[in-house]
């Protein structure tokens, strides 16, 4: 049994009409370059229920010189397919092709921040443009007696003087600057409102370090909230395609499934000192087992259960070796 991932871009599914959808075909489109030829070809395969249909086309072509495509010659096939055939039988009972979906409106992630994104891309771009092209100081030459600009700026850096014709008293001939204030402010109140709303609709977690500081455990569970109801609607139609995904592996194999059981971890900073806390706080009130399954530390709690027992015992031989004794070993129980 074999199996692969395939781009969603390439897949058109074909659902049934009813409440409980059902994936009645799958039309596939992708590129194939003809190894002998060099030719770039479009290649269509359209999936059913029992065969799969391939068709091709060199990539200028239209869809008029669409042909039939043999390419099952690597496959394993059943009897009624050979190796010049464009339509392969197959045995899967269903269309084989499974969806996994990213939440339960077959929607990405970039569709509902993509619009803030290029907004915050526009503010910055712009604002390093403009700093590359507007000066902080520009000159405003008055009847300047030379001829070319650059031999005004060679006296400015020479000199640190340059020379102008005065024509009377009301001549306001000299050099005046004029200075240009890029709104900094309003931009960076922009980029940061912007990236707010990227990781607030985006529903993720910002990782600016100044917003950690010494966050408790509850603060941090706050900051992964969003994070948190998107992996679970994730999860929701994840676990449907994975159950699929098994049974269709089972039917090959021809074993019998009655309940497919997932378990799924989850991961997020944690303060580990506080848990640890609380961890030390429930000792007596909780069994051992439940500490250690909550302690940071423990990953395997039986191996750790054995750990502390091999401990103890050696503990109890070494006090009973400093006194000379022996162990007491305990009293087998009373059989009936």
């Amino acid at each position: 049994f074999e199996y692969g991932v395939v781009d969603s871009k390439q897949v058109i599914p074909m659902w049934s009409t009813g409440l409980n959808k059902k994936l009645t075909a799958a039309f596939r489109r992708y590129q194939q370059r003809d190894n002998e030829t060099g030719v770039l070809f479009d290649i269509y395969e359209y999936w059913t229920e029992t065969e799969c249909q391939v068709f091709r086309k060199p990539c200028a072509a239209t869809i008029e010189d669409l042909e039939y495509y043999s390419m099952f010659s690597s496959f394993i096939v059943d009897t009624q397919t050979t190796a010049d055939s464009p339509i392969l039988k197959h045995e899967f009972g269903r269309v084989p092709f499974i969806p996994f979906r990213n939440n339960n409106l077959t929607r990405g992630d970039l569709s509902d921040i993509k619009g803030h994104i290029d907004s915050y891309d526009k503010v910055y771009s712009g604002f390093v443009n403009d700093l590359e092209d507007i000066q902080e100081i520009i000159f405003v030459l008055t009847n300047y007696e030379g001829e070319s600009l650059s031999e005004f700026m060679g006296n400015i850096k020479k000199y640190k003087t340059i020379k102008a014709n005065n024509y009377g008293d009301s001549d306001k001939s000299g050099v005046d600057t004029l200075n240009i204030d890029i709104p900094i402010e309003a931009r960076k109140e922009l980029l940061n409102i912007t990236r707010k709303e990227i990781f607030e609709k985006g529903q993720g977690v910002d990782p600016q370090p100044e917003q950690f500081g010494n966050a408790s455990g509850v603060a941090l569970k706050f900051m992964y909230s969003l994070l948190e109801l998107k992996a679970g609607l994730m999860e929701t139609e994840f676990k449907l395609g994975f159950g699929e995904f098994i049974r269709a592996i089972c039917q090959y194999l021809n074993i019998e499934v009655k309940s497919i059981i997932q378990i799924w971890t989850r991961t997020a900073i944690t303060n580990d000192t506080e848990i640890a806390d609380i961890c030390q706080k429930s000792a007596g009130i909780v069994s051992q087992r439940t500490i250690l399954a909550n302690h940071p530390f423990v990953e395997n709690v039986q191996a750790e259960i054995d750990d502390l027992e091999e401990e103890k015992q050696k503990s109890m031989e070494n006090y009973a070796g400093a006194f000379g004794g022996a162990v007491n070993e305990p009293e087998p129980a009373a059989k009936e």
